[in-house]
């Protein structure tokens, strides 16, 4: 299944950037990633480890024994591995059950931050650097490329958290939100992203406030996906309008674009997982395929509906109703 294995390359890359010692293992005990913290703090290389189980290797016996210990319905532990020296290391070992973390979310979350940090710090640098004084031509244009990578690596990492939350527990932690300040955040947060992409980004909302039941953090992200989206798929600039209404019983977000559409054949599969339109107009935007089929999830979880219509060459509007009853 392709989402997958993008959430398994993905767990997999970011442990080897995780400055905690991490041991990844299957429903048998068998060592399928051993990131470079365990390699220094334990003195093993993954290639002699991985593939073996725990129990098979003297050095990682008692890592063995602490695990068959532990509850393994928490998906990822932190124990302190005695050493030979008489001293003690702590390690975070993880059991993937099916292929995924069975405490996925919050395990990711935790491993993610040691990406989103520098990440965040690396485009404030370079925004330091266009505000210290005026740059030519050609370093404005190095230095906006870069910023764009910053921003698509951040978005990625976002896609990386819904994604295992989605092959995790999928749970929701509703409470009574407004929307509207949650949806001007989201576009204040991608005007950096939208400036760069030549694209302008107008809002209609209530003034009154749009208050609903739902997971704050999700349908945030689900919003977010929309904008981000349609952003990429600008590849000329235009406008994208974010618009929320409410009506008895149900409210509606709208993220309209006028960017380079979707043929019909394709609008059918959009929301499936790792699906991408294939075309030359979509070979330079980058992503994963994640997005809409994330927004799919949240949105039905909350028991709402997603919808699309497009016309190529002039924009797409992507949306959901969720009930409000």
């Amino acid at each position: 299944m392709m989402i997958r294995s993008i959430t398994h390359h993905a767990l997999e890359a970011l442990c080897v950037q995780a400055s905690e010692a991490i041991v990844a293992v299957d429903a048998q005990g068998c060592i399928i990633l051993f990131n470079p913290a365990a390699e220094a703090a334990l003195g093993l290389r993954a290639a002699e480890v991985v593939g073996r189980l725990l129990s098979d290797h003297a050095a990682l016996q008692a890592l063995a024994v602490l695990l068959s210990e532990a509850d393994s319905s928490q998906g990822a532990i932190r124990v302190r591995l005695p050493l030979a020296s008489g001293g003690q290391v702590p390690v975070q070992v993880i059991a993937l059950l099916d292929g995924t973390p069975a405490a996925g979310e919050d395990l990711v979350e935790n491993l993610v931050h040691d990406l989103k940090v520098p990440a965040a710090s690396a485009k404030n640098f370079i925004d330091v650097v266009q505000e210290a004084g005026e740059l030519n031509a050609q370093q404005l244009d190095f230095a906006n490329r870069a910023r764009l990578k910053m921003l698509t690596m951040v978005d990625a990492i976002n896609e990386v958290i819904d994604t295992f939350w989605m092959n995790a527990s999928g749970r929701l932690y509703p409470q009574q939100t407004d929307l509207v300040p949650i949806i001007r955040k989201i576009g204040r947060e991608a005007g950096d992203f939208a400036r760069l992409r030549g694209v302008t980004i107008e809002l209609a909302l209530p003034e009154e406030g749009c208050t609903v039941l739902v997971d704050s953090t999700r349908v945030r992200n689900a919003i977010s996906n929309l904008v981000n989206n349609a952003i990429k798929y600008s590849l000329n600039g235009g406008t994208v309008r974010i618009a929320l209404t409410q009506e008895p019983g149900s409210i509606t977000c709208q993220v309209t674009d006028q960017g380079i559409g979707i043929a019909a054949e394709e609008l059918e599969r959009i929301f499936e997982r790792g699906y991408r339109v294939s075309s030359k107009a979509t070979e330079r935007v980058e992503g994963t395929g994640a997005g809409l089929a994330i927004v799919k999830t949240i949105v039905e979880k909350h028991g709402g509906e997603v919808f699309v219509s497009s016309t190529p060459g002039e924009g797409s509007v992507f949306g959901f109703a969720l009930p409000t009853g």
